[in-house]
């Protein structure tokens, strides 16, 4: 029986450890902002959609139950941690909570300055687990909506971070888009 125990642990220890992106780069967001002492600005949380994101992340440590379809799907992927559970209570340290109401002032003052409501598309965005990692990755300075374009029954959204003018004056962005269209959300890279 050992023996057999052996030959199937053998191979998993043999096995190389994982290379690459953190499969929770959403919780593990909210560890280095933690660690960080709740600095947005060094943590970059620069949408309104990280910092809802990250502002929710404690509750669903604490297995609560979200009211929010979109968070409930993005923690989910985001390396199988979130675990609801009926009767889970939100109980948080004072660095927990004094980062979670800072976070809920800068979104608040973010979707101010941007006039960006919540709405559909951002529901979609957040729900899109590879979007929202991909700003967190690359330190995204700001989301601004660019153009609408609808046609027929689709709306395509482009929100871009950084915009500029080229020599002739005229309007350029060379940062990522987040493109989403009525099927989906992803980001692009132009260039």
């Amino acid at each position: 029986m050992q023996l057999v125990a052996l030959l199937f642990i053998m191979p998993l220890l043999a096995a190389p450890a994982p290379t690459g992106a953190s499969p929770s780069p959403i919780k593990d967001g909210w560890a280095a902002l933690l660690a960080s002492n709740c600095d947005l600005k060094a943590q970059h949380v620069n949408t309104p959609l990280e910092a809802r994101a990250l502002r929710n992340v404690p509750y669903a440590l604490r297995g609560k139950q979200l009211k929010s379809a979109e968070l409930t799907e993005l923690y989910t992927a985001d390396g199988g941690w979130y675990k609801p559970q009926a009767d889970a209570k939100a109980k948080f340290n004072k660095p927990t909570w004094t980062c979670i109401k800072k976070l809920r002032n800068h979104e608040a003052a973010l979707r101010e300055r941007l006039k960006w409501p919540l709405n559909k598309v951002e529901r979609r965005i957040t729900g899109n687990h590879k979007v929202v990692s991909e700003l967190r990755n690359n330190k995204v300075e700001r989301l601004i909506r660019r153009d609408v374009f609808r046609a027929k029954d689709e709306t395509t959204w482009h929100l871009i971070d950084s915009c500029g003018k080229d020599d002739a004056g005229k309007p350029m962005c060379n940062g990522p888009q987040v493109i989403c269209t009525a099927e989906r959300c992803f980001m692009f890279y132009p260039g």
